[in-house]
C-alpha cells in the first residue's frame, strides 16, 4: 500500500509576484505537476538546490500546504479534506530545518511529552517515549534544561526527539540535519535508518547530503519544481555530469573512488573508508606524489591580528543553567591567516567568535563595572583585535 501518493500536483504561493498581478503562468509553480509515491515502511530521499521545491513537498505531505491542482494522498487519506488533517498529522511527523520554527516548551521534556500528550498517551507511556527520545538523539542529560538556552544544533536534537516521542507511521525530515555537527549528523540519521529498518516506519528524508541520500532505498531529485530523476541511490548518484546540471555534487567517497580508479586501483563506489582503504592496501601503494606550497611572507601588521589570553565565560552565572562555554582559551591569529575553528555542537565557537566584534563583552568592558573599583574580582582576560583592546 502506497503510504504517501501524489497525484498530478501543482502548487503555488499565493504571494507569487505573477500570481499577485493576474498572470499564473507556469513559472509562477512551486511544483509543477508531480506523481509521486512511497511505499509503506521504504525511505526515499528527496535532493534538489536551493528552490528547487523539496520542502515545499515535505509541507503538501502533511497537510500544510494544499495542492492547488492534484491531489495528495496519506495512508488513502486525502490532505484536500479537513476532516482528514488530524488524523494525517497523527502519523506524520515533521522535522523542519530551524528547530525554533517547532520549539514549544520552556523545558526540554515539556517540549518533548507536547505531541504524545496531545494525542492522549498515557502518562506511563509518555515517560518511557521521553526516555527512548532523548537517548536516541543523544540528550539525555539535557531532560530537565531550558529550550532557550541550548545551541542551534542541541535544538534541532530536541525538536527531532518531539517527533520521535510521537512514533509516527511516517516521517519526514526536512534538512533537519543541517545544524549538526557530522558526528552528530550520523548519529541521528543512523537513528532515522533503524526506525525504517526495525520499527518499520515509512522515511521521507529531505537533503542536500548525497551521503545520507545513499542510506535509503530510493533516491529522488528535484529541480525547479520537476523530478527529473529517480532510482537507487547509486544510479542516481553515480553519473556527475547529471549532477551538475542539477546543482548537486557527488558524494566525497564517490569522488576519492573516482579518482583511485583513474590511477588504477579498481574500487566499485562506496561510502565505506575500510573498503577504500583495504583496496589501496592491495594495489600495494605506497608512496603519493608530494604537492609543494610556497610559504607566504609573515604579515606583522596588527589589521586583522587577533589574540586572546584566557578568555572565559560562562552562560547564566550563578544560576541553576549555568554553563561553562569557554575555559580560559589562549591563542592567536596572525594578519592575513585563514584560520578554521572546529569543534562539535557546544563546543563554545560561536561564543568565542561572538567576542571579537563584541556581541559578547569582557567583564571589564562592561558598563557596569567602572575602573575606579579597587577590587577587581575577574581573572585577568586578554582580547586585542585589529590592534583594539577589548578587555577596555
Amino acid at each position: 500500500m502506497n503510504a504517501i501518493e501524489f497525484k498530478n500536483v501543482r502548487f503555488f504561493y499565493e504571494e507569487s509576484e505573477s500570481v499577485v498581478s493576474g498572470a499564473k503562468t507556469e513559472d509562477a509553480f512551486c511544483i509543477k505537476g508531480v506523481d509521486f509515491c512511497v511505499q509503506e515502511g521504504e525511505f526515499v530521499a528527496v535532493l534538489g538546490h536551493n528552490g528547487s521545491g523539496k520542502s515545499t513537498l515535505a509541507r503538501l505531505t502533511n497537510g500544510l500546504l494544499t495542492p492547488t491542482e492534484g491531489e495528495v494522498l496519506v495512508s488513502g487519506l486525502s490532505t484536500k479534506d479537513k476532516k482528514n488533517l488530524f488524523e494525517i498529522r497523527k502519523n506524520v511527523g515533521i522535522v523542519f530545518q530551524n528547530p525554533d520554527n517547532q520549539t514549544v516548551a520552556t523545558i526540554v521534556e515539556d517540549d518533548v511529552a507536547f505531541g504524545p500528550e496531545n494525542v492522549g498517551i498515557e502518562r506511563e507511556e509518555i515517560e518511557k517515549r521521553i526516555s527512548f527520545a532523548l537517548g536516541a538523539v543523544g540528550m539525555e542529560e539535557y531532560r530537565n534544561a531550558t529550550t532557550t538556552r541550548l545551541s542551534g544544533g542541541q535544538k534541532q536534537r530536541i525538536a527531532i526527539a518531539s517527533v520521535l516521542a510521537l512514533k509516527p507511521k511516517i516521517m519526514i525530515f526536512d534538512e533537519s540535519t543541517a545544524m549538526l555537527d557530522p558526528k552528530g549528523r550520523k548519529e541521528v540519521i543512523d537513528v532515522v535508518n533503524k526506525l525504517n529498518k526495525e520499527e518499520g516506519i515509512t522515511v521521507l528524508l529531505i537533503t542536500h547530503f548525497p551521503e545520507e541520500a545513499m542510506l535509503a532505498d530510493r533516491a529522488v531529485v528535484m529541480k525547479e519544481g520537476l523530478i527529473v530523476k529517480e532510482g537507487t541511490p547509486s544510479e542516481v548518484l553515480s553519473c556527475e555530469e547529471e549532477l551538475n546540471e542539477c546543482f548537486l555534487t557527488l558524494p566525497k567517497p564517490f569522488k576519492v573512488c573516482k579518482e583511485l580508479r583513474s590511477l588504477g586501483v579498481l574500487v566499485d563506489d562506496t561510502l565505506s573508508e575500510k573498503e577504500i582503504a583495504k583496496k589501496i592496501a592491495e594495489k600495494g601503494i605506497s608512496s603519493f606524489q608530494e604537492e609543494k606550497y610556497e610559504e607566504k611572507a609573515e604579515n606583522t601588521e596588527e589589521n586583522g591580528r587577533i589574540y586572546c589570553e584566557n578568555l572565559q565565560y560562562t552562560y547564566n552565572a550563578k544560576s541553576p543553567f549555568e554553563t561553562h562555554a569557554l575555559n580560559g582559551v589562549s591563542l592567536e591569529i596572525k594578519s592575513g591567516e585563514f584560520f578554521g575553528i572546529l569543534g562539535h555542537t557546544g563546543s563554545g565557537k560561536s561564543t568565542f567568535v561572538q567576542h571579537l566584534n563584541g556581541l559578547i563583552k569582557l567583564p571589564t568592558a562592561q558598563k557596569k563595572y567602572k575602573k575606579r573599583r579597587k577590587k577587581q574580582p575577574f581573572e585577568e582576560m586578554k582580547l586585542f583585535v585589529s590592534g583594539y583592546d577589548l578587555s577596555d
